[in-house]
């Protein structure tokens, strides 16, 4: 029973030290790595301000490790206002 508190309390604790990563990709394929934040919130609107600039093709938010997507934003089906509405914010 200890054995698995401790485990618990040691997931527990790296979740809440993971990150969020938010990637971009111009409209000419190059790739960049935009930022890296310990709040959801924040990587969300570092992608609505990616996306304000309007020189991208496509923008990404991950979680931790990069194994969860978060939000994916394309130029050909997405505008503006549906990235600053899934941040919940007007930037």
């Amino acid at each position: 029973r200890d054995l698995h508190t401790a485990y618990r309390r040691q997931r527990q604790m790296c979740i809440r030290d993971s990150s969020y990563t938010v990637h971009s990709r111009s409209r000419y394929g190059v790739y960049r790595p935009v930022g890296i934040y310990t709040q959801r919130q924040e990587a969300m609107e570092a992608l609505v301000q990616e996306v304000s600039k309007g020189t991208i093709a496509a923008a990404w938010v991950r979680f931790f490790d990069d194994t969860q997507l978060i939000y994916s934003w394309d130029h050909d089906h997405d505008t503006l206002a549906d990235a600053q509405s899934a941040a919940g914010c007007i930037l």
